[in-house]
């Protein structure tokens, strides 16, 4: 009888908590779009939603653009456009056999920032979940090289101004 009780506590708490959590992300699903972009042949997911200045959220590994879910409906409220990535072998996008040097990540990044009309003149704000963007991007001309954090605080990482 108690492994029973024990057996039905804990999935009342499970459905506490996902019901909860269904709750909480279905007040803003209505608001996020779902998008597709191809960039050398790679096939790219990502969401957006709000509008405003953009800011630009990355996952961590191994996560996907979920991982944003519950910061992405604040900075809706804030007046910011959200786009969320799933980079390369993340979430919804492709998951080629190769490409996952740093440098390739660099690239796709850009890539996807053109694509999507995100590199403009003013720039934009980038999020990392985690420190997997490094290498170089080449932005008009010049080249700007991406800092990592030698330590990093889930959904706390570094904002990167990029700015052309």
């Amino acid at each position: 009888m108690a492994m029973l009780l024990k057996t039905l506590a804990a999935f009342a708490v499970c459905t506490m908590l996902a019901t909860s959590a269904f709750a909480q992300s279905a007040t803003s699903a209505d608001q996020i779009e779902h998008h597709i972009a191809r960039i050398d042949g790679t096939r790219f997911h990502y969401v957006t939603a709000g509008t405003g200045d953009p800011v630009l959220l990355l996952p961590g590994w191994p996560e996907s653009w979920i991982a944003w879910r519950k910061v992405l409906p604040l900075l809706v409220s804030a007046g910011r456009r959200v786009v969320v990535l799933d980079p390369r072998g993340f979430g919804e996008s492709d998951k080629p056999a190769g490409g996952y040097d740093l440098d390739t990540a660099a690239r796709d990044l850009h890539r996807f920032l053109e694509t999507a009309n995100l590199a403009t003149a003013g720039g934009i704000d980038i999020v990392p979940g985690s420190a997997f963007i490094v290498g170089s991007l080449t932005i008009g001309g010049g080249t700007l090289r991406l800092p990592v954090p030698s330590v990093s605080v889930p959904l706390v990482g570094p904002t990167v101004r990029l700015v052309e």
